[in-house]
């Protein structure tokens, strides 16, 4: 079964500056990996007490920013 994991905030279509506090549920002890167009770099979060929180930055210029989150168990 593959892990449950969301996005909390901010919420879809939300106006940000150059850098949000990415929040979600997730299934602790894996990492979130965090990617996306739009986003400077790809990073990781660690998942604790089945909740991950990262700063993401994202690239420069208006627009819409897209952001992914996945983590991968054992099972693939």
């Amino acid at each position: 079964t593959a892990p449950s994991l969301t996005i909390s905030g901010p919420g879809s279509g939300s106006d940000v500056g150059a850098s949000a506090t990415l929040t979600g549920a997730c299934e602790t002890g894996l990492p979130v990996q965090i990617a996306g167009s739009g986003l400077a770099a790809a990073t990781t979060a660690s998942c604790a007490n089945s909740a991950y929180s990262q700063t993401i930055v994202f690239t420069s210029g208006a627009g819409s920013k897209n952001v992914t989150v996945q983590q991968t168990d054992a099972a693939g």
